[in-house]
């Protein structure tokens, strides 16, 4: 049912003959001598009903407020009286995951994450998608948080540390995003050897410095 905006509905109101109800206001400006509460997915400011905006929910009647959504839910359109898990997050039970590293969710209301595929990664936790190796490198399987090329015997270069190495070839993998490595580097270490940018910003993975 539409507001009354029409004239008959008004004489109606003020003449006692029609009782209007909450249902009848989901949003829009309360009529003249008319009470009105707002539904849920809705709020109420002054004589006023708004719905929930995208990313904010109302899950009571009455409410004169929004309330945002979790970190990693959000809502899919206006008037919502829940959240619903946002890309790079899953629900699991009654809780609210992000997808880790060599994961990611590209959808909203996601139950589970999906793995990287061969020759992608995904560098970080809470991500809404996956991204291709550089030129030159790949991944060793699915799930990859990091990528990996085929290096001198004995060393990789900056930017990278050795990851696997035998008799004739050494593996090096690319330093993920928020770490780096800036000289060659000569160690049979793993992969998270990489020096942490310990609170600076990186996001590339393969990085010499960090900003």
């Amino acid at each position: 049912m539409k507001l009354l905006t029409q004239p008959l509905a008004r004489l109606l109101v003020l003449m006692g003959l029609m009782v209007l109800s909450a249902s009848s206001f989901a949003q829009g400006t309360c009529p003249a001598n008319a009470t009105c509460d707002a539904l849920p997915g809705y709020y109420k400011v002054g004589n006023v009903i708004t719905a929930a905006s995208i990313g904010s929910y109302v899950a009571t009647a009455g409410a004169t407020a929004q309330i945002a959504c979790p970190t990693g839910s959000t809502t899919t359109a206006a008037g919502q009286t829940t959240c619903v898990a946002a890309p790079g997050f899953y629900v699991s039970g009654n809780s609210l995951v992000a997808c880790p590293a060599g994961s990611y969710s590209a959808t909203t209301g996601a139950t589970s994450c999906t793995k990287a595929a061969l020759a992608f990664f995904v560098p970080v936790a809470g991500s809404s998608a996956q991204t291709a190796c550089p030129n030159g490198t790949s991944s060793n399987g699915v799930g990859a948080v990091t990528c990996f090329f085929n290096g001198p015997y004995g060393q990789c270069p900056a930017g990278s540390v050795v990851f696997f190495q035998n008799t004739s070839n050494t593996q090096c993998g690319l330093c993920p995003a928020g770490t780096f490595m800036g000289t060659m580097n000569l160690s049979t270490a793993r992969v998270n050897s990489c020096n942490s940018c310990a609170g600076r910003t990186n996001s590339i993975i393969g990085s010499t410095s960090c900003s």
